[in-house]
C-alpha cells in the first residue's frame, strides 16, 4: 500500500492494489484506510484489523469468475447429463425456468434422440419476465425451440 496522505493526528491514509496474473484469470486485490504509524512492524506490514475505515475488495475476471458466476439451474442441467441414460425407451417430465428447459430439451430429442412424444417439457417461467410477459411469448418461444431442436 500506498501513504496518500498523512492526517492531522499523524495517522496515514493508505491505499494499495495488488493484481495477480494466472492464464487467463486476473485476481485484484484493493484496499484502503488509516492505519497508526506505531501499529507498522518492523518489516513494513500490517495486519489487516489494525486498519481503521478499511474498505477491501477482492475481485477478478476470467475463467474462475465465469465458473464462480454458474447460471442458477445449471446444477441440474449438469447432474443430469451424467447420470447414466436409461435402458429402453424412458418417458420424461422437465418443467421448470426456461432456459433450462430449452438446454435439457436439447440433450434428450438431438444428443439421446428421444421421440417428442416421449418429452413433456415445458419451461414455466422465465427469468426476466414477469407471469403476464413469459405467457404472451411462451407460445412462439416454444414454437423456436422445437423448430432449433428437431433432430436431423
Amino acid at each position: 500500500a500506498t501513504v496518500m496522505s498523512v492526517l492531522p493526528n499523524g495517522n496515514l491514509v493508505i491505499q494499495g492494489t495488488q493484481e495477480v496474473k494466472t492464464n487467463t484469470d486476473l485476481r485484484q486485490l484493493t484496499i484502503a484506510g488509516i492505519v497508526r504509524p506505531e501499529d507498522i512492524s518492523s518489516t513494513n506490514t500490517i495486519l489487516h484489523t489494525q486498519i481503521a475505515e478499511a474498505r477491501i475488495n477482492y475481485g477478478g475476471r476470467g475463467d474462475v469468475s465465469a465458473v464462480q458466476k454458474t447460471p442458477v439451474g445449471q446444477a441440474l442441467v449438469d447432474a443430469v447429463r451424467a447420470l447414466p441414460f436409461p435402458d429402453g425407451t424412458p418417458h420424461v417430465f422437465v418443467h421448470g425456468e426456461a432456459e433450462f428447459v430449452r438446454e435439457l430439451r436439447r440433450y434428450l430429442r438431438v444428443e439421446r434422440g428421444l421421440d417428442r412424444e416421449r418429452l413433456s417439457v415445458s419451461g414455466y417461467w422465465r427469468r426476466g419476465s414477469d407471469e403476464d410477459g413469459w405467457q404472451a411469448a411462451k407460445r412462439e418461444w416454444n414454437r423456436q425451440v422445437e423448430a432449433e431442436q428437431e433432430p436431423s
